[in-house]
């Protein structure tokens, strides 16, 4: 299983991923894609309360609380309900404005622990993209 993060109105293959939204909301609408809530992750308590560096510290301290190995487990059971699609870690904020989200702060903490890279899956799959090329005539 490999993880990802993005945003909730990201057009997400159905096909290739498992959403698990992490935010204190779910979304209103259904998703075009199989999606579970997974609310240890969600920044309760934290949100709207507190902003910048000590909002990051404290949610830092919720998921120490939590621990790695409990986190792997639970996210590979979701993973292993959805036929072991990769799993990707939802909220709301579209990091393509500037905007910071607790999802990469979750991505950076993994990361310096367990060595594991979790990439934002909008960049990963603009990266992909092939060039198109036009030809035609200048004149």
């Amino acid at each position: 299983m490999k993880m990802y993060t993005s945003r909730f109105n990201y057009k997400i293959s159905a096909n290739d991923y498992v959403g698990v939204g992490i935010a204190v909301g779910k979304p209103r609408w259904k998703p075009k894609y199989e999606c579970e809530h997974y609310s240890p992750l969600a920044p309760w308590g934290l949100f709207k309360k507190y902003t910048g560096d000590e909002f990051k510290e404290r949610y830092i301290l919720q998921l120490e609380k939590l621990g790695t190995t409990f986190i792997r487990k639970d996210l590979q059971d979701i993973s292993n309900r959805h036929g072991g699609k990769d799993v990707v870690l939802l909220c709301w904020e579209d990091l393509s404005k500037g905007l910071t989200c607790h999802r990469r702060y979750f991505a950076e903490w993994w990361e310096k622990l367990t060595g594991e890279k979790i990439d934002e899956l909008e960049e990963v799959l603009h990266s992909k993209k092939e060039p198109v090329y036009v030809t035609g005539t200048l004149f």
